[in-house]
């Protein structure tokens, strides 16, 4: 299970952005290595569902007021927060993964799922990475 995160990292969730990155290499490498026996392998990047991580992940965060991250981190923040409040019912991830695992062949390495899950990976291939930093910064402005 990785994210659109393994693929498109934003600002205040580097971590988590490195750990799915992570996810994505060595999901890749064991796909070739474990093709020979038999084993499929199958990378799930869903964008943002409606989980845990959320509350868990950002409810103890805080910048220290005179801190120069502070109005960044409450970018961050809120967009969390707002994104928490829109996402879909992880459900459908869950059947994604239920139907990979039925499947005698799964022709594809990715799986996007999700608002946003298809679209930032192809606006990545397709745009100038300055135009994709420009609107990064513009949606974590304070």
């Amino acid at each position: 299970m990785s994210s659109v995160s393994g693929l498109w990292g934003i600002p205040g969730f580097g971590a988590y952005a490195a750990s799915k990155f992570a996810v994505e290499g060595f999901s890749e490498s064991l796909r070739h290595e474990v093709a020979p026996l038999g084993i499929r392998v199958a990378i799930v990047e869903p964008g943002a569902y409606r989980t845990a991580i959320w509350a868990k992940g950002f409810a103890d965060m805080h910048a220290q007021p005179d801190s120069p991250y502070a109005s960044a981190l409450d970018a961050v923040l809120r967009l969390a927060r707002r994104t928490a409040e829109t996402a879909p019912d992880p459900r459908e991830v869950a059947e994604l993964v239920g139907s990979l695992a039925d499947k005698r062949r799964i022709s594809r390495l990715r799986y996007p799922i999700g608002r946003g899950a298809r679209l930032l990976p192809l606006a990545g291939r397709l745009l100038p990475w300055r135009l994709i930093e420009a609107a990064t910064r513009r949606a974590m402005r304070p």
